[in-house]
């Protein structure tokens, strides 16, 4: 069991059963934003602490100029030479950014910025315009935006409906990695892990689900075949559970679930 502090993520992992399958071949090149690389970042978002000394993130947007590259690679370049600016003049900072194409075709990234209490717009329409080399006024000044995230709701807010929402590649061959981290080392994450017994497994993952699927009164009130039920599957591995919900109501229900089913001794 993994627990992000403060945050709003909790997962179960199960073990593996032993296999004399080969691994998986090392991936090809990344063709578009997959499932599986939106569930990785949704967990990283959720996983961020609430409350921390440097506050609420900031929200920038960063696009491109009527004329744009048309290699990824000189793209992702571009935003890791402005990231590298931003971490020179406001230290300290992290960033998860994700990137996106606008109906015209361009990419534009969408980031947020962690551990900056303010970032001047004028500085970053000034350094992004600097950077992709553009030369055209109009994207000095409309080629960016800062906004300072008001709420932890705002937060999830950005992150479902720029970051983690399905991105189509435009036609692009290879445009690379849709979403990255820049200095996760300093991202505001606490992980707190505690090993579980195989029947403590099954047992917590089985009431986490009952409890995440509603309040016990509304769950009564469903007809009988729409009552939520869930069945433990054992198949080449355990499968997991990750629970989004507040780390503080969380614990509390570990805690009542501690009480009334304290772990069995294995025979």
């Amino acid at each position: 069991m993994t627990l992000a502090v403060g945050a709003n993520r909790l997962t179960l992992t199960g073990a593996k059963r032993p296999s004399n399958t080969p691994p998986a071949s090392r991936r090809g090149a990344i063709t578009g934003f997959s499932a599986a690389a939106r569930k990785r970042l949704i967990d990283l978002v959720a996983s961020i602490k609430k409350s921390h000394a440097d506050g609420l993130p900031l929200f920038i947007t960063l696009t491109y100029p009527a004329a744009w590259p048309a290699d990824a690679a000189v793209w992702k370049a571009h935003l890791d030479a402005w990231l590298k600016r931003l971490d020179r003049e406001f230290t300290g900072l992290s960033a998860i950014w994700k990137m996106e194409f606008q109906s015209r075709g361009a990419p534009h990234f969408h980031l947020l910025v962690f551990g900056a209490r303010w970032i001047d717009a004028k500085w970053v329409a000034r350094t992004w315009y600097e950077v992709v080399g553009s030369g055209d006024e109009r994207h000095l000044m409309a080629g960016t935006e800062v906004r300072r995230v008001k709420s932890w709701k705002g937060v999830m807010f950005y992150a479902s409906k720029y970051l983690a929402k399905k991105t189509l590649e435009q036609g692009v061959s290879n445009p690379g990695r849709f979403w990255g981290v820049y200095r996760r080392e300093r991202l505001p994450i606490e992980l707190l892990t505690l090993p579980l017994t195989f029947g403590q497994f099954f047992r917590l993952r089985r009431l986490l689900q009952r409890w995440a699927a509603g309040p016990k009164d509304a769950i009564a009130a469903l007809p009988s075949g729409r009552r939520p039920r869930w069945r433990p599957r054992i198949g080449n591995d355990f499968q997991g559970f990750t629970l989004f919900a507040d780390s503080d109501r969380t614990i509390q229900l570990l805690a009542v679930l501690v009480e009334q089913c304290p772990p069995q001794p294995r025979p």
